[in-house]
């Protein structure tokens, strides 16, 4: 009955999941499937694999054109899960990292987004280098946690 209303054009405001279906297969490529559901020898792992090499395509370039995300995607190229998530044995190491890494945190290059501060504004207050206080001054440059770093990271992180 759905593919009946989708075929007429009734679509519910594009709300049912049947059109959905159809959209999908349309935008991957398999719009004769939706045709001849029945019929279709197109094997079952072709169409899973088109499914899943979109969305990753989908995913990147998403990530990639964020302005929210510039940091994540210096860092983030590939769809895959990363290894910290096994290695890190506690919980809010691991969670405090994907803060950090996904811009969840309080640096004023993202509070400053809540206020409406100009990008080029969102200057860090606890140095007078006068640079944006992004993750890579905060975790690298800033001269305020420089005894953390020394502490913390390996020095050839910092050079």
């Amino acid at each position: 009955m759905l593919q009946t209303d989708v075929d007429n054009d009734l679509t519910y405001s594009n709300n049912n999941w049947a059109c959905h279906i159809k959209n999908t297969r349309n935008s991957l490529g398999f719009g004769n499937v939706w045709q001849g559901q029945c019929e279709t020898n197109i094997p079952l792992h072709s169409i899973k694999n088109r499914i899943t090499d979109h969305y990753k395509q989908t995913w990147y370039s998403n990530i990639n054109n964020s302005t929210r995300l510039q940091s994540y995607s210096l860092i983030k190229h590939e769809f895959n899960l990363e290894t910290y998530l096994n290695v890190l044995s506690k919980k809010n190491y691991r969670i405090a990292l994907c803060k950090f890494r996904l811009s969840a945190h309080n640096l004023t290059i993202e509070t400053g987004r809540y206020e409406n501060i100009p990008r080029h504004n969102r200057k860090c207050i606890y140095c007078d280098m006068n640079q944006i206080e992004d993750e890579y001054h905060f975790l690298l440059v800033c001269p305020y946690y420089r005894d953390l770093r020394l502490k913390f990271l390996p020095k050839y992180y910092c050079h």
